[in-house]
Parts: structure tokens; sequence; C-alpha cells
């Protein structure tokens, strides 16, 4: 008995079948203490022990079947406190979950499949995975309009302590043309943000220290590639045997139309050679670090392996 509520204690009163065998019970055990009326069957292989559930059982519930996945959207919003719309279209508990790890959606519970990166933000909050505030509020941009965007934002920053660089940052790392609501989120930030260009040369110097120590020696730092004219075009890293170009930027928030115009005219010669650009901000390179050193690798890996085929 003391092992079930063990398990059960930490998780508003959940547990599941493989929790309860990897703490030592056997299914007959099991099957005795679901008969008592100790262990309630919620789902195949969930429980719950009735008294202690409290109002996150169900959101525990919804990740007893669902342990690669974190509550989000609406559902993480109001575990922030954030001033998010009602659940009017009967969603029940939220939950995001990395595309290919399975998962579908049922009764009281809605699974978001994603393709972007998600483990870098997710924390555990008393025990419950949930998506941090930064990613909270990115995902939320797709739900709702401007003007309760800006709310939650500002109530995020005020209220719930979130940094505007972890914003920026998570913006940065996730934001992909046909994500919706990314329009919105950067509209709202360049009216809520202003900040100071971080020095070029520090930025390129704390990249090229960053590379070298997760062992990544390929990439050059100011190269002059194929479409260096004499004057424009050096690039701030490329590994010239994959065709890969870095850029880092440390630009503010607030980048000028005719610096991202020429953001684009720089990606655009580098096509037309047969070369990707891989662009990270100061932000990114400050507080998510493995998560820029994860991309490059992948994006090296993947050059040099079609090169090779």
């Amino acid at each position: 008995m003391q092992r079930v509520l063990t398990v059960a204690a930490e998780r508003s009163g959940c547990c599941t079948r493989f929790d309860l065998m990897d703490h030592g019970l056997p299914s007959t055990v099991i099957e005795d203490y679901r008969k008592a009326g100790i262990l309630e069957p919620l789902r195949s292989g969930v429980y719950v022990v009735p008294w202690f559930v409290d109002e996150r059982t169900p959101q525990f519930a919804a990740l007893a079947s669902l342990p690669m996945g974190a509550v989000s959207f609406l559902s993480a919003g109001r575990g922030y406190d954030l001033p998010v719309p009602a659940d009017d279209q009967g969603l029940g508990i939220e939950v995001t979950v990395p595309i290919g790890t399975g998962g579908r959606s049922f009764p009281g519970v809605t699974v978001h499949r994603t393709r972007l990166p998600f483990e870098v933000d997710v924390v555990e909050i008393d025990g419950l995975r949930t998506t941090s505030l930064a990613r909270t509020v990115f995902d939320l941009a797709s739900r709702v309009g401007p003007t309760r965007l800006r709310h939650i934002v500002q109530s995020a920053m005020i209220h719930g302590g979130l940094e505007e660089a972890e914003l920026r940052a998570c913006y940065q790392t996730l934001a992909r043309r046909g994500v919706r609501g990314m329009a919105r989120l950067r509209v709202v930030m360049d009216e809520l943000f202003r900040g100071e260009p971080v020095p070029q040369s520090i930025l390129e110097a704390k990249v090229e220290a960053m590379l070298v120590g997760a062992g990544i020696t390929r990439l050059r730092r100011q190269f002059r590639p194929p479409w260096f004219d004499g004057v424009r075009g050096t690039v701030d890293f490329a590994d010239p045997a994959a065709r890969v170009v870095l850029e880092v930027d440390g630009r503010s928030w607030h980048s000028t139309s005719q610096a991202m115009a020429d953001d684009r005219r720089r990606d655009r010669a580098a096509a037309a050679h047969g070369w990707v650009v891989v662009r990270v901000v100061a932000d990114e390179v400050a507080l998510r670090p493995s998560s820029v050193i994860d991309e490059i690798r992948a994006v090296l890996v993947s050059r040099t392996s079609n090169r090779a085929a």
C-alpha cells in the first residue's frame, strides 16, 4: 500500500501500471487494489488514488498517457496565471508532443504535435511537465488577437518574470514561415522592446569559442565566399566543403528595413551559388547555446551527407 501512495502522492493521485510495477507491485496486487477501490482506472494503464485528487489531477492524468508531452497553450497559460481566453472550443487539457512520438487526442485532452524544437522549452513545475513561459507566450500568439497578446506578454513579464531576452531567443529559435501568429508576436515585441546591439566582434568571438568548445572546427571566420565582389559579401563563418554559411547578428531587435533587405540579398546570393545560410542572434547565443550548436551541427551533417551522396 505504501508504495502505491508514494507514487500517487507526487502526481495529484495519478499513477500508471508501469510506475507501480517499477516500484515492485505485481499485476495481481495492482488488480486487487483496483477491485478494492484504492486504484480507480482512468484509461488503459492509468489510475488515480481518489483521496489525492486535486485541481491538477486532470493534467497529471493527461501526461500519464503522453509521457513525452507537456501541458501547453491555454492550459499552460492558465497555470502561469496569464490573461488567456476561456476554453470556448471545449479543448480540455492541451498537451504538446514532439511529432513522431505518438499520442492522440482523447476525451478531455487535445494533443498538439510539433516539428519545432521542443524539449528545450519544457520545464517542470511541481512535478508537472509544462511548456516554459516564453514558449507558452509563443504558442498563444496563434490563438489570440494583438490586444490580448500584448496583455499576455506584459503580464508574463511583470508578474511571471519573463525576460525580454528569453522571449526574443524563443522567437528566433522557433519562428518559421507559415507558423501562425508570428507576425502578430513580432509586432507586439517591436512595440514593447528596445535594446542596444551587441558589438559584432565580441559576438563573433563568443560564437567561435562556443563552436570550438563543441568540437565544430570546420567553420572559418570572416570568410570570403565565391560571390564576394571585393567590397561586399564577407560572411561571419563558413564551411566551404559543406557550403554552409553561419551569420551571427548582434543588432538590436529593432533592425532597420534596409538591414533586413541586405540580409535577404546576401541569402539569395548564397542560394544562387548552392550554399545554405544559418542565422543566429545574440539572444540565442546567450540563452540557448546548446540549441544553436545542435542546429548548426545538424545542418553541417546533412550538407556533408548530401554532397557525399
